[in-house]
């Protein structure tokens, strides 16, 4: 039987070990793309229906986009692997890819011990904890660039992690949320000035 002091030991290195969601590399979001654009268009929802569930598998999440190509949010590994592999859908031939964007999510963590190393440094350093880049901001004073203590990550997850370890220094994890996209000629938001319809 152990004792009170074990037990409080064994407590204390759990919680000093990393928190992990069980977040794993393989792509959630997927876009499926018939090989001739704008085939899909014409493959009405049920056939579409009936054929993923058939052949890659249950409880997936299609929707069918302007432009006729389906982004498809699966489950679990498997069915990724299946859809990668799929190149057809009902009699129309397609390609399926990892979705650029919903895959990753991105989180901001400040730390003054690391002001001293590369971008290029610390991606190597967190690797295993599902990074693949990292950003550090700068700010501009009197003129002069000059980096921060801020670091904005990239991770490999479907859900952003509440902390990262850097060796033993625990670093919480906050949303990264980007500068809103403005126009300078109208200064609306949403648009570039070249795609300003302002005339004035």
């Amino acid at each position: 039987m152990a004792t009170k002091k074990q037990t409080q030991q064994e407590t204390k290195t759990t919680q000093e070990q990393p928190i992990t969601n069980g977040n794993t590399t393989w792509p959630k979001f997927w876009m499926v793309k018939a090989c001739t654009p704008g085939e899909l268009k014409d493959v009405h929802c049920f056939i579409i229906h009936e054929y993923l569930t058939h052949n890659i598998g249950q409880n997936l999440k299609p929707k069918k986009l302007k432009s006729g190509d389906l982004l498809i949010e699966v489950q679990n590994e498997k069915q990724a692997k299946k859809l990668q592999l799929n190149k057809k859908i009902h009699t129309t031939d397609t390609y399926s890819e990892p979705h650029r964007s919903l895959n990753v999510r991105k989180g901001v963590v400040k730390c003054a011990d690391l002001a001293n190393l590369t971008e290029e440094k610390l991606v190597r350093y967190w690797t295993s904890q599902g990074v693949s880049h990292v950003k550090r901001i700068s700010v501009f004073r009197d003129g002069v660039q000059k980096p921060t203590n801020t670091l904005i990550l990239t991770f490999q997850t479907h859900d952003l992690p509440t902390h990262i370890m850097a060796g033993f220094v625990r670093l919480p994890v906050s949303t990264y949320i980007p500068q809103p996209l403005r126009c300078f000629q109208c200064q609306k938001y949403g648009h570039h000035k070249t795609a300003c319809r302002d005339k004035t």
